[in-house]
Parts: C-alpha cells; structure tokens; sequence
C-alpha cells in the first residue's frame, strides 16, 4: 500500500497538519477549497464534482479535515477502503448569554424574534438562505471571499475576509452599530474574536450548533492526526532517511 497521505482540508487544522507533515519529509497532499487556500504547502484544489475513488486511489491514509460545517457533502469518502480519520476541532462552550440553536432556519426565527437593527451574519454561504425572507431594515453578512453568495431580502454584502483581533472587531461593532451577532459554532482560536468582541460590549450572540460529523472516529487536533498515523503503520522517522 502507498504510503502517500491525503489531507481533505478547508480548515485551519488541516493546513497545521500539512505544515507538520511539509517539515517531516512524508509524502501528502492537502486537498484544498478554492474559498480557503494555502500557501508553501503541496496542494491540489477540490470541488464537489471531485471525484474522490479517482482521486485518492494513490493514497494510502485519508485524513478527512474541512469546515466543521462542511463534512456532510464528503461522506462517500468513508466508502473508499483506506486507513481514514476525522480530524474536527471541539465547539465554543456556548455561555450563558448566548443563544444556541440546532439549524440556520432556527437562527433566522431566533434572529427575527430579537428584532435588531444592524444584526450581523457570519455563518458562511450554504445557510444564508432562510434570512433572505426576515422583516428587517437591513442584515449584514460578512463575506471572506469574492463572488460574494446571491444575496436577497434584508441581506447585504461586507466584504471582510479577515481575520480580525478582538480590538478589531470591538472597533467595527461599535462603528457599524452591531446589535447581534449571528454564527456557526465552528470552534478554534480564528473566528473567536468576533465572539469575544461581542461578550466584551454586550452584544447578543446567536450560535448553531456544530452539526454531527459522519465519520466514527473524530480526532482533535493535528497532533492527535499524526499520532494515528503513526498507529496505523506510517513510520515517520523512516520517511526521514
């Protein structure tokens, strides 16, 4: 069996995986969206017409690290009889301020009920949809990349790819007149600040949960990743001699 290794990234912890990976001289490649790209690393850009019994047929370990929102669409992959893992970071704890919520169509019902007035979305393009038809003045929804997602309704385009520190997105709450703030429970050190900007003035949050991941066994962090590897027979020190 090849010994090659397959990041299917679109998160932070699959770029850090594939920089540990770059640094150990083991063969990979990290197969990355269009929208959420790296550089320096050995990569090839996947869409969802990929055709993945194709594509990872010279490999011989699947390491399988989108958007925590996004492995749904990546499930046939688990058909593919490889050595294969989730690598998925654990959701915010949600406080006692916040509001959490299973579904985008939930949020949206949340969202008009609180009925704010410069309420802002970062939940990404997939779960925009159900706040195209609320009754408010006006819905900011910020966007990381360009062409922004069909926007209709109350929403309206911020282009802000980010990322932000917490005296960042202080600074913009408070000039843009934020007064709730509507995200995805993706977890991770990157998105954090917005809502800990929100916590520091007060600001509503509403999150939705984290959906279930397909996949059985569900790794952390990019160090528990290389560890599997290394448990399921790729010896690292050997690749680097």
């Amino acid at each position: 069996m090849t010994r090659a290794v397959a990041i299917i990234g679109g998160s932070k912890d699959a770029i850090l995986l594939a920089e540990i990976l770059e640094g150990s001289g083991v063969d990979y490649t990290l197969f990355e969206t269009a929208s959420y790209s790296a550089k320096g690393l050995k990569t090839q850009v996947y869409t969802q017409d990929t055709d993945w019994n194709d594509v990872l047929a010279a490999y011989g370990y699947i390491i399988v690290s989108p958007h925590p929102f996004a492995f749904d669409p990546l499930r046939k992959i688990q058909d593919i009889q490889r050595p294969q893992v989730a690598l998925r970071r654990a959701p915010w704890e949600v406080i006692d301020t916040w509001i959490s919520v299973p579904t985008a169509e939930e949020a949206a019902k949340t969202l008009q009920m609180m009925n704010p007035v410069h309420p802002l979305l970062a939940i990404g393009r997939d779960r925009l949809p159900p706040f195209f038809a609320l009754d408010l003045p006006e819905v900011l929804v910020r966007c990381r990349t360009k062409p922004f997602a069909e926007m209709a309704g109350p929403c309206r385009p911020l282009d802000q790819p980010g990322p932000f520190s917490v005296a960042q997105e202080i600074a913009f709450f408070q000039e843009a007149g934020i007064d709730c703030l509507v995200a995805h429970n993706s977890g991770g050190t990157g998105g954090y600040p917005k809502l800990q900007a929100a916590k520091m003035l007060g600001i509503p949050v509403i999150l939705i949960d984290m959906p279930t991941c397909p996949w059985r066994n569900i790794l952390p962090t990019p160090e528990d990743a290389l560890l599997w590897l290394q448990q399921v027979g790729l010896d690292l020190d050997q690749n680097n001699h």
